[in-house]
């Protein structure tokens, strides 16, 4: 029993008014701190819980994504390789960034007009002279930056895909570049659990296409090269692209296999374009370069000498 803190009858009273408040505060305060700590357990465990339904629910829509890719893959890599080699070329004449670049029947009838093959498959908007040395010139890390460019999606639609495609270290032209942004877009909606899966489990960079693996480019393949969508009827990516690495026989960061690689070009596009680029900044650097050739109708095995001012045969 607590004891009075003064002999006066008031006084006392006082301290036994005080001494109740303090144990009411003292009560209050641990009050609180249980229930933030109760509230704290609580709100931990919703979001536990919300990420374990988010896992669940990327995890079984990745399956029935890779199921539909398993499905459509052999039919759209046999539709759009069986018998390319055999098929339309896009092929040119062979006079620098001036040539004609144009499609014949097969590999025969563009020998019997003077031309060479540029790649297997007819022209499409991605068949220039500019758009072909992007390719090429790319090819080391095109997929990673048309992956950066993607996600501009989520926020900024198509529009601001295709205006990072056409910007360094791309420069795709604009009817090439939303050949790239429909893929880009049909790709997120045949393949987006599959790459959310990829984030979860840190393989969003895997780009290989192995037998039997499911990755985001092979789900692309599947869905959207053959169709803009299985079904649907629309132009795929490679019929509107016209030139793809696989076509034009250059092997680039993402690996393909062998009978998929159009063995009929008849150009080294290092001759026409030169060895540029490991990265971005090779690409800036050597950008200028090219356009000089251009300027000068001139293809990279014609430059004489690539010093301070980029002289070209003379000529520039």
């Amino acid at each position: 029993r607590r004891r009075c803190c003064c002999s006066s009858c008031c006084c006392c009273s006082r301290c036994k008014k005080q001494n109740k408040e303090e144990n009411n505060d003292e009560a209050e305060e641990t009050s609180r701190f249980d229930r933030f700590v109760d509230i704290l357990n609580k709100t931990l465990w919703v979001l536990v819980s919300l990420g374990f339904v988010f896992f669940v629910i990327v995890n079984i829509g990745a399956q029935a994504q890779a199921n539909n890719t398993f499905a459509l893959l052999g039919p759209a890599q046999l539709e759009l390789y069986g018998t390319f080699r055999n098929g339309t070329v896009c092929a040119f004449d062979d006079r620098g960034p001036q040539s004609n670049i144009t499609s014949f029947a097969n590999k025969e009838e563009a020998h019997d007009a003077g031309f060479k093959v540029l790649h297997c498959g007819g022209c499409g908007e991605c068949s220039s002279w500019e758009n072909l040395r992007i390719e090429w010139a790319t090819r080391k890390y095109l997929a990673q930056e048309s992956a950066r460019c993607a996600k501009k999606s989520l926020f900024g639609g198509a529009e601001s895909v295709n205006s990072c495609l056409e910007l360094p270290p791309i420069t795709f032209g604009y009817e090439c570049a939303m050949c790239w942004t429909r893929d880009i877009l049909c790709t997120k909606k045949y393949c987006a659990f599959i790459y959310l899966q990829s984030m979860l489990i840190n393989t969003v960079s895997n780009f290989a296409v192995e037998e039997g693996t499911i990755t985001s480019a092979v789900c692309e393949e599947a869905n959207c090269e053959l169709e803009d969508g299985h079904g649907s009827g629309e132009m795929g990516f490679v019929e509107c692209s016209g030139a793809t690495r696989r076509r034009m026989n250059i092997a680039s960061d993402i690996e393909r296999p062998e009978w998929q690689q159009c063995t009929n070009v008849e150009v080294d596009y290092d001759d026409l374009f030169g060895d540029c680029c490991d990265d971005g900044e090779d690409f800036s650097e050597t950008y200028p370069v090219w356009e000089e050739l251009d300027e000068a109708g001139l293809q990279w095995n014609q430059i004489s000498n690539l010093n301070g001012t980029n002289t070209v045969d003379g000529k520039i």
